[in-house]
Order: C-alpha cells, then structure tokens, then sequence
C-alpha cells in the first residue's frame, strides 16, 4: 500500500479486478476529504496511442497504401498523454511523444511554441524518463498557474494508472495516487470517454480539414492526404482537446468520484460519430461514401503491444532517456 491507502503495484493486465475497482471510490473520497480538494484540484492523466495518419481499411487510400511499397503512414503512431481535472473546468496542454524530436515537418518552428508538449523516445513510448520530465515541467507549472487563476491553493490531487512508466514522484504540492491494478478500464475517467471523445474530435477535425481542402483548393482526397503533416497532426489534437465540453469532462468522473458529477449525461460520442459519417459522406468515393459506425470505432483503437514490445519496453524505461527541449537526436523523419 502507498502512503496514500491505495495499492501501488506496477503492471496493468487484461483482466479486469471488479472487486477492487468497487471499493476504490469510497478509499478515494476519504483521500480527496483529509486533503480538503475541490473538483478543481484533482485530476487524471493518462495515456493512448494516436495514429495520427490512419484511415479506414475499406477507404481506397488504405487499400492503395496496403499494395504500395516502403513506408505506410498509417502505421505511425504517437503516444499522447492527456490530463483534465473532475470538474471538467480545464483540460491541460496534450503531450505528444514521437520517435523523433525534429520532424521534416517541424523544421525552422519553435518547439516551445507548438500547440502541444512535444518529447521524443526511440519507440514512441512513455517511459519513467518522460513521465517524470511531462510531471515536473509541464504538468506543475500548469496546474500552479491554473490554481493562482482560480483563485485557490496550490495543493493538487493526480491520479494515474500503475503502469511501470509512472514512476513514484515527490513534490510538496501534489498528491500522487495510483489506481490498483486492472482497474483502470473499469473506473478511470479517461477511459470512461475522455479518450474516445478526444479521438473523436481529432477525426472529425481530420475529415473537415479534408473537405475543406478539395472543395477551396481543387485537390483530391490523396492529394490533401499525402501532404497531411505532423504539424497539421498537432494543431488537430490541440484543436480536439480543446472541443471537448466541460460537462462531458466532468461526467467522466460518475464511476471512481460520483460526488463531483454535476450533471447525468452521456457522453458526445454517439452524436460526433454521426457528424463524422456525414463528412466522409460528403467526401464521397469508395469506403468513404459508404463509411459507417463500424469505421469510426475502428480508428478508436488502441492496439495492445505484443509479448516482444512489452520487452522492449521494459528495456526502454532503463536504457531510454526523455529527449527533451534541450536534447535532440538531430534525426528527421517526414
């Protein structure tokens, strides 16, 4: 047990622990009551793989992609972290880890000007490095200005899964707790929408971009794809986490803290997955004109790393360093 009541062990698995995610929302409300925290001060932070240049296989881009060869775009992949608070009032600056810290893509820019936190890792992957470097420098500052803009003390509850990448951090104004393990699909707010809402708005925002380029620059659908970038990647993301209403941010919190749950709403997403059929629709040609639920929800996941990336990892979160602001591996990519 940590000194905060709640299990610390690293390692998530498939299987999920009811019992244990049925008793954490009474151990975590004694924990926000002695610290005293408002809904403004605690807040979850997890991870998701993006791919952020990925379309449905039944698209004739895909299909053309799939008997092409060299290199699949589709296959590129971002680890984003996200963190908003249970009052759903603030959604922090998203974290984006590449493979590389200077893309073609993002050459001349400044990086500490983009719309998201940028780092890099070899594979693409949080590690204990990056963690901590997302924790200290983004995370804290972030939250202490938010504090002085609501007027409130600098004393913040995070809440994050146990994975072996969210090492235990000390610092006198924030509060660390782990949820036990194989509970995170069951009770963590952003798995209970936050994510999907976001990857959502990303495609939805995708797909606008899309339409807007071949209706105002007589492009075609492959045209504006192939030159679809991980800048435009970034301004995207930025642009759907920031979509993402208050209320639904808040409504996330129903399982693990119900207490600070305002309103009983679902989520957006039924209504943003018709809004995204309706722009492929208008897109149009094949996979697009016929794109359904079933393509949405197959651009929502997540595949799970295999028995050889879960080794490679490990190794990463002790060999890997964080590439930084400071550090750059001077390589490119597209």
């Amino acid at each position: 047990m940590s000194n905060n009541g709640i299990p610390e062990e690293k390692g998530e698995s498939a299987t999920a622990d009811e019992g244990a995610a049925k008793i954490l929302p009474e151990e975590l409300a004694k924990i926000i009551e002695d610290g005293d925290y408002s809904a403004d001060q605690v807040f979850n932070a997890d991870e998701t793989g993006l791919y952020w240049k990925k379309l449905p296989n039944r698209t004739y881009i895909a299909k053309d992609e799939k008997t092409a060869s060299g290199h699949k775009a589709s296959k590129d992949r971002f680890t984003l972290l996200l963190c908003s608070n249970a009052s759903g009032d603030r959604m922090l600056k998203p974290l984006l880890i590449n493979k590389s810290l200077r893309p073609r893509a993002l050459k001349g820019k400044d990086l500490k000007q983009l719309p998201v936190h940028w780092m890099a890792n070899p594979k693409a992957w949080m590690t204990t490095a990056i963690f901590t470097e997302w924790f200290n420098n983004c995370f804290v500052p972030e939250v202490e200005a938010y504090m002085k803009e609501k007027s409130l003390d600098f004393k913040v509850l995070l809440i994050v899964d146990n994975a072996a990448s969210h090492p235990q951090l000390e610092h006198p104004n924030v509060q660390l707790v782990f949820l036990p393990p194989n509970t995170t699909s069951l009770i963590q707010p952003l798995d209970q929408g936050i994510i999907a809402t976001f990857k959502k708005y990303y495609i939805k925002t995708t797909y606008k971009f899309i339409l807007n380029k071949i209706e105002n620059e007589s492009l075609t659908v492959k045209d504006v794809w192939k030159q679809f970038s991980i800048f435009d990647c970034l301004i995207h993301v930025a642009s759907a986490s920031a979509q993402i209403r208050p209320r639904t941010l808040n409504a996330c919190w129903k399982k693990i803290w119900p207490a600070c749950v305002t309103d009983n709403i679902t989520t957006q997403t039924s209504t943003l997955s018709d809004e995204i059929i309706n722009l492929t629709h208008e897109i149009g040609g094949d996979g697009f004109n016929t794109f359904s639920h079933d393509d949405t929800d197959e651009l929502l996941v997540d595949d799970a790393l295999s028995d050889n990336d879960i080794i490679d990892l490990t190794l990463d979160l002790t060999v890997h360093g964080v590439v930084g602001l400071e550090g750059d591996n001077n390589k490119e990519e597209k």
